[in-house]
């Protein structure tokens, strides 16, 4: 379970700085300055929870059973809350309504938060 956190954390990073640079350089051709902005919120995000999983996969949990579930929430919610955030930039230029996925980024969101408190439960259990 180290590994998958170590190679989530790493992948995490790596689309956290290449979408970070596509913002920085081409994003303000395609979209309006507060979706811009939104867009770099999600990269940010993205960045710290890749760190996040990178340091929690060096800590020592008690049960694995702990370890699992805080890495499935908390990649869970990344990729939810990030990856929903980032494709309603772009919903002028998608040829369908994906309003539906407006409320998949509180879910996120929410993951990432009982992500956490799972993880200070766990360390506080020790």
């Amino acid at each position: 379970m180290e590994n998958k956190m170590r190679v989530f954390g790493s992948l995490f990073l790596l689309l956290g700085v290449a979408l970070g640079a596509f913002a920085s350089h081409a994003l303000e051709n395609f979209v309006a300055a507060e979706g811009k902005q939104a867009f770099e919120t999600a990269v940010r995000y993205l960045i710290y929870h890749g760190l996040g999983l990178l340091i929690l996969s060096l800590m020592p949990y008690k049960k694995t059973a702990d370890r699992k579930t805080v890495f499935y929430l908390l990649t869970l919610g990344i990729s939810l809350f990030s990856g929903s955030i980032m494709v309603l930039v772009f919903k002028e230029m998608i040829p369908f309504s994906i309003r539906w996925i407006g409320p998949i980024t509180p879910i996120g969101g929410t993951l990432l938060l009982v992500g956490w408190f799972w993880n200070v439960r766990t360390f506080l259990k020790k």
